[in-house]
């Protein structure tokens, strides 16, 4: 009845809106009960019908001037026409608010009900036939499992209707959670949302799921490891092949998701560096559901490559930490991945009790020593505390090792960011602008 616009609705460039004049005066009409919306659309309709016989005497006689714009209609919800007309009481009490368009729907749907009465009357058996029925189930399908493919999840209608309004977490999209929503899903904590001119309905209280599940809704892994994360991936896709309604996978949810899962499945790396990108996916799949966004393939290539250089500064400074020699070095955070650091890195290079011809202490600048060698009176600036380079003054902050090799730091590191030979902050150690570089 009537639908309330969402949007603009009127195809005249040139006319003027009226009753829904903008955006806050709709979303106003939306939460007005069903007695003021009768009388105002009973006045709407009257001020129309004034309107109309302006523009016909200013047809007709042009010195008479010219109704103003046409004003529409506000939404009135089937659900409560249905109350009005099945109560006597309250149809009496606002019956002198319909207009046209309400008193036939009334008589439409009346004429309806008298046809299905006449029907039951007239044939009880056949009545009390439909409504044994109406009990019976369709035929069910049977299948055999096939044990040499995975089974494909259910999706209950409820995970559906949640969907329409938020973003399903993905950690809830792994077979064993997946099962357990559809067999428990008439129990499962619900809250209720609204939709513009429709009445309020329940769906899943997911982040209630999550604690259920023992899920941080914060993490930024999703409660998943890689192998979990790439089931999750393959069942959202099926999850969304299901909302476009195409089998073959081609419609545009299931697209970009079997797009987005298959880059980060594509890459050789990805399980080693799954911590350093799942971030970034996150996010992505966020921006996708707040702006619906296409995929873009240079975006994923420079999250990538980002994500290895994370990775690398967070290696370098595991060898800048540990005193491991400056030679291609196999991380076992990084289960396997291989990161080569070239030969002339100027970090300390040996064991603790060792020095190297090369390496170069960040606290006097000459080489042959690191760091924890370093004799606090050959110090330039810096000052050791616990073994770390620290500033000199009162709030003794650390300082940051890998701005003061390489210039630049992980964005996680929260050390302080100044050269360790001076304290200034616009340049780093190794750039040697405050110091010579020694020789080799």
């Amino acid at each position: 009845m009537q639908l309330l616009p969402e949007t603009v609705s009127i195809n005249a460039h040139d006319r003027q809106r009226v009753t829904h004049a903008n955006q806050q005066v709709i979303e106003e009409l939306a939460k007005l009960d069903i007695d003021t919306i009768l009388e105002m659309n009973s006045d709407i309709m009257k001020a129309n019908r004034e309107r109309h016989k302006k523009n016909i005497a200013h047809a007709q006689r042009s010195s008479d001037q010219a109704g103003s714009p046409m004003a529409s209609l506000i939404t009135i919800a089937t659900v409560d026409l249905e109350i009005i007309r099945k109560n006597p009481t309250r149809f009496e009490a606002l019956k002198k608010f319909f207009t046209d368009p309400i008193f036939l729907w009334f008589e439409q749907r009346n004429k309806k009900d008298k046809e299905r009465e006449s029907r039951e009357a007239g044939d009880p058996d056949r009545a009390e036939d439909e409504r044994r029925k109406s009990h019976v189930l369709p035929p069910m399908v049977e299948v055999r499992r096939d044990q040499t493919t995975p089974d494909n999840p259910t999706f209950c209608h409820e995970l559906h209707e949640a969907g329409r309004h938020f973003q399903i977490p993905l950690s809830l999209f792994t077979t064993p959670r997946l099962a357990y929503i559809s067999a428990n899903a008439h129990g499962l904590k619900k809250i209720k949302v609204s939709r513009l001119g429709e009445p309020n309905i329940s769906i899943f209280d997911l982040i209630a799921i999550l604690k259920h599940f023992g899920i941080d809704p914060k993490d930024p892994l999703d409660g998943l490891s890689f192998n979990k994360f790439h089931q999750a991936g393959r069942n959202l896709w099926l999850f969304e092949i299901t909302r476009d309604g195409i089998q073959d996978g081609s419609g545009i949810r299931a697209s970009w998701t079997k797009a987005h899962f298959g880059f980060w499945d594509s890459k050789p790396e990805a399980e080693a560096l799954y911590r350093y990108w799942k971030p970034k996916e996150w996010r992505m799949r966020e921006e996708r559901f707040t702006y619906s966004l296409a995929f873009d393939l240079q975006d994923y290539r420079d999250e990538w490559t980002q994500t290895k250089s994370a990775a690398d500064t967070d290696l370098k400074l595991e060898v800048i930490r540990s005193g491991s020699l400056a030679k291609p070095y196999n991380s076992p955070r990084l289960s396997g991945a291989q990161s080569s650091i070239g030969p002339s890195m100027p970090f300390p290079s040996g064991s603790k009790g060792k020095s190297g011809s090369t390496s170069c202490c960040l606290g006097c600048g000459i080489r042959g020593h690191g760091v924890g060698d370093c004799s606090s009176s050959k110090l330039l600036w810096a000052v050791l505390r616990d073994g770390r380079l620290c500033t000199p003054n009162h709030e003794s902050r650390r300082i940051c090792l890998a701005f003061n090799i390489y210039g630049k730091a992980c964005k996680r590191c929260e050390d302080y960011k100044v050269c360790s030979f001076c304290g200034s902050r616009s340049h780093h150690a190794f750039a040697w602008i405050c110091r010579d570089q020694p020789p080799l």
